[in-house]
């Protein structure tokens, strides 16, 4: 008994910080029993699980599920996160979502927002406990487990109208569908009264993933480098290349897996560990922080993953590791079908600049323009991003269904050539109708940066300023120096709904502590109207953005400084078409093109049953000056073709 005291001792000392306390759950006990494999992080999980309060995710419960299942904890653990989820599925016959399932335990089950993507995400890592783990479980676990999948497949199937843009659930369903079609039992029917034979489940993922495929050898991943969602589509393509019975199919997998894993090498930014360039459906509106730099962290530095995570984890190519190791690089891709979907990007191991030529869905949060900034003595730092608002919400602190909701449907036209680009963002902020001052907002560092300067004007106290306008007498004109970079910020052209000039102001909030993940935050805005902008007027801004390295000297930043605010440059705008030109230190750069009234596409529904036919301004760019022509490039880094010879290999 002193022994077994004396090491239960150590036990507390050695991992005091998860929770370790006299509750029986959280003690070692004998094999098989919780905690006997101390892991403190699934200790922690399981308190969650156990106390189900309101609010818990279900991906946690899942995540348990499938970790107590692998470390071969006692059943009746399993049995308590199982009847949690049970208990939460909505298994009432008629019911608008039967059986769906809230994202959050005591989640709201009866409104229109009501995702139905939940029995999607809830299957992704159940059908891996059914697969993988099925023949652990006790009957009374083993038919928990069979109901929940009972109900889920009758929701995923009631719900069939997802397009092969909304990449994500698109290629979640189709390893849903084949892992779960290839893994039940033939002996009966599934998704209740649907009465739907396994063999079918795996046909139609099949059918999917087919699909899928031919549309990114032509088109590319249309849900393109976001933290969230290419770590989805990661871990599912990892599922399938493992794990699918259908040789064809994880033969496929595999090749785009080594498609997807390319383009998240090329543009996740090693020197700060997070994924860089533009990015569609962003949570982390200062940084990045979703599943892809999860998975990535582990790919690359051997970082600890979520569990499920090292399920899918897989061997990246030779080609994607030297991608990565390569500066600079110029990454250019597409992402969809129309010609200015494609997104530009240049790494140095000091920063990355980036541009895309138009916004993803129109609902999302979104970064159309970036400059990420690392160094060794600082290595992340707030995003420098631009975003349209129409909420007097620069910093995306007010969610709407857990969005900031900044503005998607404007005209955006754009130029760029390796460190620089010139920009055009120009719309009146009414895709909703909670518009209230339509503003350009530019997001950046308030700490951890060196120097801040208007013109040739240094501010040596920035933090305290309050606000202050840029000079009109230095072309307005913004300079940031973090080490030897140097972030140039010129705007070209700034005209309210009204036609008048409007200026950048410099604004440090609540004394610059707007907190992002690695730092601290102020803006420069652009007030673009006054109230809330009438249908079919314009606010417009065009704007010039550089980054130089290598700036040591006092000398060197002065004669950079002269030459960026003293560049030739025209802008001209008549109402139809707009034209954008900067002689840089590096030539012309430029873009001009049509302004046009157009209907946003649809990316999530196949056959919208309610189309969003409002339309908005659009900019259709018939001519790009100095910049790199994006248009048809599938993905290319530093004017290498990687697409083709990696799509090669597919046999579809």
């Amino acid at each position: 008994m002193k022994k077994l005291m004396n090491m239960f001792m150590l036990f507390c000392s050695l991992f005091a910080f998860s929770g370790c306390t006299d509750e029986a759950q959280l003690l070692p006990a004998a094999k098989g029993e919780q905690g006997w494999y101390v892991n403190p992080y699934l200790d922690n999980l399981w308190v969650k699980v156990k106390a189900n309060e309101a609010g818990l995710d279900i991906w946690d419960i899942c995540q348990f599920v499938l970790e107590a299942s692998d470390l071969g904890w006692d059943q009746k653990y399993l049995k308590v996160a199982l009847t949690n989820l049970t208990n939460a599925q909505i298994r009432t016959e008629g019911h608008h979502n039967y059986g769906q399932i809230p994202r959050y335990i005591g989640g709201d089950t009866e409104t229109t927002s009501f995702d139905k993507n939940n029995a999607e995400f809830l299957m992704e890592l159940l059908s891996l406990e059914r697969m993988l783990y099925y023949d652990r479980l006790d009957d009374v676990n083993k038919a928990l487990l069979d109901d929940l999948i009972d109900y889920s497949v009758y929701a995923i199937l009631d719900d069939p109208n997802i397009a092969v843009t909304y990449t994500n659930i698109y290629v979640m369903r189709a390893w849903n569908l084949i892992a779960l079609g290839e893994t039940l039992p033939a002996d009966r029917t599934w998704g209740r009264s649907m009465n739907v034979r396994p063999e079918e489940l795996a046909g139609e993922g099949y059918r999917l993933f087919r699909d899928w495929m031919a549309e990114i050898r032509e088109n590319g991943i249309h849900e393109h480098n976001s933290p969230t969602y290419t770590g989805v589509q990661a871990e599912c393509l990892g599922y399938l290349a493992k794990y699918t019975k259908d040789e064809a199919i994880r033969h496929e997998a595999n090749v785009a897996l080594e498609y997807l894993s390319a383009m998240a090498f090329a543009n996740y930014f090693t020197p700060a560990m997070m994924l860089g360039g533009v990015q569609s459906r962003c949570y982390y509106k200062g940084s990045s922080n979703g599943k892809i730099d999860n998975i990535m962290g582990g790919l690359i530095k051997g970082w600890g993953t979520y569990f499920f995570n090292r399920l899918a984890m897989w061997t990246p190519t030779e080609q994607a590791r030297r991608i990565n190791a390569t500066y600079p690089r110029l990454v250019c891709y597409k992402w969809g079908r129309d010609p200015d979907m494609n997104a530009v990007g240049y790494y140095t191991e000091k920063y990355n600049i980036s541009s895309v030529g138009r916004t993803y869905t129109g609902n999302a949060n979104e970064k159309t323009m970036t400059i990420f900034l690392s160094s060794p003595r600082q290595k992340t730092l707030v995003n420098i991003v631009h975003y349209f608002d129409g909420r007097q919400d620069p910093y995306g602190k007010n969610y709407i269904n857990g969005l900031a909701r900044h503005l998607q449907k404007y005209a955006l036209g754009r130029s760029q050539r390796n460190n620089e680009f010139v920009a055009m963002v120009s719309g009146d902020g009414s895709e909703r109708g909670d518009t209230k001052k339509l503003q350009s907002h530019i997001i950046l560092p308030s700490n951890y940066i060196d120097e801040v300067w208007f013109g040739n004007e240094k501010i040596d106290k920035w933090l305290s300023i309050g606000n202050k306008a840029l000079p009109a007498g230095d072309n307005y004109t913004f300079f940031l120096r973090f080490d030897d970079v140097v972030v140039s910020i010129r705007y070209l052209y700034a005209v309210d709904i009204n036609g008048r000039q409007a200026t950048p102001r410099l604004y440090i909030d609540t004394d610059g502590t707007q907190v992002f993940t690695p730092g601290n935050a102020m803006r420069i805005t652009t007030d673009l109207s006054t109230g809330t902008p009438a249908k079919w007027t314009r606010g417009t801004v065009a704007m010039w953005w550089r980054a130089d390295d290598g700036i040591t000297t006092d000398e060197q930043f002065a004669a950079l400084r002269e030459k960026i605010i003293s560049a030739a440059s025209t802008v001209t705008d008549d109402g139809s078409r707009i034209s954008v030109q900067v002689t840089t230190p590096d030539g012309d750069l430029g873009f001009s093109g049509n302004l046009v009234r157009k209907v946003f596409p649809q990316a999530v529904q196949a056959n919208p049953t309610s189309p969003d036919n409002k339309e908005y301004w659009g900019f259709e760019q018939t001519a790009t000056i100095g910049g790199v022509e994006a248009e048809n490039v599938l993905f290319t880094v530093n004017g290498e073709d990687i697409a083709g010879p990696i799509f090669q290999k597919s046999n579809l």
